[in-house]
Order: structure tokens, then C-alpha cells, then sequence
């Protein structure tokens, strides 16, 4: 869910979405999961909150046996998502905004 967004942010993250959906077709050959917006509230932050998130996608994930594809405009959060066997797979810019697409099989 997103709160408090005004009408140009949404526009603007529906448009980012469109564009990372697009990339991730032209990236993957065969049916994916795309993890996108994963965010916990301050007020929540290193409690270990948005580990168990992840995992339990994961997890799901794995016994579907479909790699999961996502992206980051944040360089730090790579490092975040290696813990989680995910690995560079490519880099683009998009209005300015660079991204890294990350992918876990």
C-alpha cells in the first residue's frame, strides 16, 4: 500500500514501475517474480522486519523453482540483497534515475 503520495509522485512511480516491468521482460526468457517496493516503517527498522519479508517470498519462490528478479536505484541495498543470493545482473538509467536489476535463481 502507498500513503500520503501526492497525484506527479504516483504518476511518477507508476511510470518507474512500467519501465522496470519492461526491463525485466527484456532481461528474463521465462516466467518470474518481480519483488518490488519493500519498505518497513521507521519506526519498525532493524527488527528484522524486512528480513522475514523477504524470506518468506523467498521461500514461496523456491518451491515454485521461478527466479526472482528485482531492482534497486539505492547502491547500498546490492549488498542488502547478496545476503539473500541475489547477484548484479544488469545496470540502466531511466529520467535520470539509475538502476541496478538484481536476480535470484
Amino acid at each position: 500500500m502507498i500513503f500520503g503520495l501526492k497525484l506527479a509522485s504516483f504518476t511518477k512511480l507508476n511510470k518507474l514501475g512500467d519501465a522496470k516491468k519492461s526491463n525485466g521482460n527484456r532481461l528474463m526468457n521465462n516466467e518470474y517474480y518481480f519483488l518490488d517496493v519493500i519498505g518497513v516503517a521507521h519506526a519498525f527498522e532493524r527488527k528484522g522486519y524486512g528480513r522475514l519479508l523477504i524470506e518468506a517470498k523467498l521461500e514461496q519462490i523456491k518451491e515454485q523453482n521461478i527466479c526472482c528478479f528485482l531492482e534497486t536505484s539505492n547502491i547500498e541495498n546490492i549488498e542488502y540483497y547478496k545476503r539473500y543470493g541475489f547477484y548484479l545482473l544488469s545496470e540502466y538509467d531511466y529520467n535520470g534515475l539509475h538502476s541496478f536489476c538484481l536476480l535470484h535463481k
